[in-house]
């Protein structure tokens, strides 16, 4: 819905660093993130953050987080 908080940080300028880590911009994703997807969940969007940790093409699922910066942070720590 416009005016939340979830689509306030789909709309902002993507953020390069957060949390003292470099996050993984990428023109791919919908929300500018490499590792990150937008997800409805009990009617509210999250934000997801998935990566492949064992090397075997099979995605381990990180967390769901309110904003996509949260998000990416997750995955820049995990990788």
């Amino acid at each position: 819905a416009p005016g939340s908080a979830a689509a306030a940080a789909v709309e902002t300028p993507m953020t390069e660093e957060a949390e003292g880590l470099r996050l993984h911009l990428s023109d791919k994703s919908n929300t500018g993130y490499k590792g990150v997807c937008k997800t409805k969940r009990k009617k509210k969007t999250r934000f997801l953050a998935q990566a492949n940790l064992s090397g075997d093409n099979k995605q381990t699922k990180l967390g769901y987080f309110g904003t996509a910066v949260e998000a990416a942070a997750a995955y820049a720590r995990a990788v």
